[in-house]
C-alpha cells in the first residue's frame, strides 16, 4: 500500500519540469558554456529556449512540429494534466484506445501489439463518448459520494480517537481511585491489627508480672524456712519444735496448691495474609479490540489502490 495516494494522482511533467529549473537561462546554450535569458519553453524537448535558439529549433526540420510556450505564460499551463498524450513504447502522441486491454496506444502499437484486439477506438471519438454518455458525469458522482463516505469515516476515526483518549483517562483514574482505597483499606486493617496485638501484649504481660510476684513470694518463704531450720541448734527445744511442727505444716499447704507457670507463644498471620498482596504478579492488561470495516468496497487495513 502507497504511503500516500496523493502520489498517485497524475501530474503534467511539463509544469513540474518548467518549475523546477532553478535558473532562467536557455538550456542549449549552456551546453556551449554560454548564459541567454529563456523566452520559451519546449513542450516536446522540456527545454527553455532563447529568443535565438528559438529560432533555430523552428527552422529545424527535427523540431520544426515542436509546440513552444513563451515562459511568461507558463502559470496558464493546465496543472492538471498534459493536453497530449504520449505512447508508453514509442514516445509518440498516443491517438488510439484499445478498449480490450483499456491502454493508449500509437498508429503503430495499433498495428503491432493490439493488431488482434477487438476493439480500437479513436481517442477523440471515446472522449466525446465519455461525455456525451454520461460516464465521466456518473464516475465523478461516485467519486463525491465516495468522497463523503471517506469524510464521513475520518470524522468518525477523530471521534474514536477523542473517546480512547476519554476512557484511557477515566481507566487511569479509575485505577489510581482503587489504588488509593486498597491502600486506605489495608491502613485500617493494619491499625486494628496492631491495636489488637498491643492490648493482647499487655494482658499476658500483666499475667507474667502476676506470676512472677507470686513466685518471688514463695521465693522469700522458702528463704524464712531455711534459715529457721538453720538456726536450729540455737533454738530453745520447745520453740524448735514449734518451727518444725509450723513449718511442715505450711510447707505440705504451699507444695500442695495447684501452681502452673505460664508459657506463652505469640504469633500472628497477618504478616503471611497481607504478603499475598505482594504474590500478586500485575494487574490484567487493558483489552483493546479493534475491528477492521471496509468502507464501501475499500477495506484501507490492506486495499492497494493504483491509477494507470
Amino acid at each position: 500500500m502507497p504511503e500516500k495516494w496523493t502520489k498517485l494522482i497524475p501530474f503534467n511533467t511539463i509544469v513540474q519540469s518548467m518549475f523546477e529549473k532553478k535558473d532562467q537561462f536557455c538550456d542549449a546554450c549552456k551546453r556551449a558554456d554560454e548564459e541567454e535569458v529563456t523566452t520559451d519553453w519546449c513542450k516536446s524537448c522540456l527545454e527553455s529556449l532563447c529568443l535565438s535558439c528559438v529560432k533555430f529549433h523552428k527552422q529545424s526540420a527535427a523540431s520544426q512540429n515542436h509546440e513552444l510556450i513563451p515562459v511568461s505564460d507558463k502559470d496558464t499551463v493546465p496543472v492538471a494534466i498534459e493536453s497530449r498524450v504520449l505512447c508508453i513504447d514509442h514516445n509518440t502522441p498516443a491517438k488510439y484506445l484499445c478498449v480490450d486491454h483499456e491502454e493508449l496506444c500509437c498508429a503503430e502499437c495499433v498495428c503491432t501489439k493490439h493488431r488482434k484486439c477487438n476493439q480500437v477506438d479513436e481517442i477523440e471519438k471515446t472522449a466525446d463518448n465519455l461525455i456525451q454518455s454520461g460516464t465521466l458525469k456518473k464516475l465523478a458522482q461516485e467519486i463525491l459520494k465516495h468522497n463523503d463516505v471517506l469524510l464521513h469515516a475520518k470524522t468518525e476515526g477523530e471521534t474514536t480517537m477523542k473517546h480512547i483518549d476519554e476512557t484511557s483517562d477515566i481507566i487511569a483514574q479509575e485505577s489510581t481511585d482503587l489504588r488509593d482505597k486498597l491502600v486506605r483499606h489495608i491502613n485500617g486493617l493494619l491499625e486494628i491489627h496492631l491495636d489488637d496485638l498491643v492490648k493482647k501484649v499487655k494482658g499476658i504481660k500483666e499475667k507474667l508480672a502476676k506470676f512472677d510476684d507470686t513466685v518471688t513470694d514463695r521465693q522469700l518463704l522458702m528463704t524464712q524456712y531455711s534459715q529457721i531450720l538453720t538456726d536450729a541448734e540455737k533454738t530453745p527445744p520447745p520453740i524448735l519444735v514449734q518451727n518444725y511442727l509450723k513449718i511442715k505444716r505450711q510447707f505440705k499447704q504451699v507444695t500442695g496448691l495447684c501452681f502452673y507457670k505460664t508459657s506463652v507463644d505469640l504469633h500472628s498471620k497477618a504478616s503471611k495474609q497481607l504478603s499475598t498482596i505482594l504474590d500478586t504478579f500485575g494487574l490484567a492488561d487493558a483489552k483493546v479490540e479493534v475491528k477492521s470495516i471496509p468502507i464501501g468496497s475499500i477495506d484501507f487495513t490492506c486495499a492497494e489502490m493504483k491509477l494507470q
